[in-house]
């Protein structure tokens, strides 16, 4: 397995992502690349600007691909649905 670290795409800077503060954050995710693929992941944290994510196989996306993840936040019925990018793989 691995990690991936992904951000809104509007959070520009390295700097601007660190400042924000990341707290724990244990959920499924599905996420859906550009090419039309999807993959499962376990969050780890959570921040305003992003999420660190936790794969099961060697299915770590390129940085800088878009994509669309689609999570549950507790006690929320609707999954949520956001667009994002890899920072990190």
């Amino acid at each position: 397995g691995g990690t991936m670290e992904i951000d809104a795409p509007t959070s520009s800077s390295a700097q601007e992502r660190r400042r924000t503060q990341r707290v724990p954050f244990d959920a499924r995710v599905r996420v859906w690349t550009a090419d039309g693929g999807a993959l499962r992941a376990e969050g780890e944290n959570i921040s305003e600007l992003g999420m660190l994510l936790r794969t099961s196989g060697d299915e770590v996306t390129a940085s800088d691909q878009p994509l669309r993840i689609t999570f549950h936040l507790p006690k929320v019925e609707t999954p949520l649905q956001v667009e994002a990018e890899v920072v990190h793989g």
